[in-house]
């Protein structure tokens, strides 16, 4: 691992893909985070650590972790990215428990507009789960982990479907459980949904084996209009937990809505 540059603190967590650093900077003092990356082979061949630098290097947005250099050694790949000082969103709900319909609506807000800013660039995330949102202390979210994330359009702007099926199965779309090639943004949108369910609700609405998860899937718009949470939320749960991918609200629309309902304080 490069240590010439970066100084390690401590190690934060074992991702799916690479360690994860707290390290500082000699030059600055900063304190920021480094991804460590083994691979083996010719790194142009290795699809997701490609995509992942090229997403975090090209998304600059105040809701998505900031991206500051990539180091390549023999076999090893080093991405310098933002350090987010409050931690992420599942240990912030763990903390605090239910969340008032103020907070709820600050954090998914932020959440919408990274992305939105993702989808308008036709990236998609396909892992937003509370773990890979992270949150400043002043509670700026910083969306985070872009390791499975993919350009859905081609080079000369042809769509690009999404062949593999990776990703947390509990927030996962039915179309990712059941191995079907997909439109990965549109998959996005359920995603967005189930972690939507999970900070009102401090759970995620499926759990089990994927056929257990795929009928429960099947009955969340009657689990939805029978709960206990505000319309805007309501509406928005059932915008996005669509059975079928094409019928799920596009992330722009929703957030209008949010936008307009903060403004109104309409959160009762």
């Amino acid at each position: 691992m490069e240590r010439k540059t970066y100084k390690v603190i401590c190690k934060i967590s074992d991702g799916g893909f690479g360690e994860i650093y707290k390290v500082s900077s000699p030059s600055t003092n900063e304190i920021l985070v480094l991804k460590h990356l083994k691979f083996k082979g010719n790194l142009n061949e290795q699809t997701y650590i490609k995509n992942e630098i090229a997403s975090l290097s090209s998304l600059r947005h105040e809701n998505i972790i900031s991206f500051r250099e990539v180091l390549v050694k023999s076999e090893e790949v080093n991405i310098i990215m933002e350090y987010a000082d409050g931690g992420n969103l599942e240990d912030f709900i763990s903390e605090h428990k239910t969340l008032c319909n103020t907070l709820v609506v600050d954090i998914f807000i932020q959440i919408l507009k990274a992305v939105d800013f993702c989808h308008q660039n036709y990236i998609a995330h396909r892992d937003i789960t509370p773990g890979n949102v992270l949150l400043l202390r002043n509670r700026t979210i910083k969306l985070a982990d872009f390791g499975i994330s993919m350009k859905c359009v081609s080079s000369c702007g042809q769509p690009l479907l999404c062949g593999d099926f990776l990703g947390n199965k509990l927030f996962c779309a039915p179309e990712v459980i059941r191995g079907i090639v997909h439109d990965a943004i549109l998959a996005d949108l359920w995603n967005l949904g189930v972690l939507l369910h999970y900070i009102i609700f401090t759970k995620v609405p499926f759990t089990g084996y994927d056929e257990e998860i795929l009928v429960q899937q099947q009955t969340i718009r009657n689990t939805v209009t029978t709960s206990h949470c505000i319309h805007l939320f309501q509406c928005t749960l059932l915008d996005f937990l669509k059975i079928i991918p094409c019928d799920r609200t596009c992330v722009s629309k929703v957030l209008h809505s949010w936008n307009n309902a903060m403004n109104e304080s309409v959160l009762y």
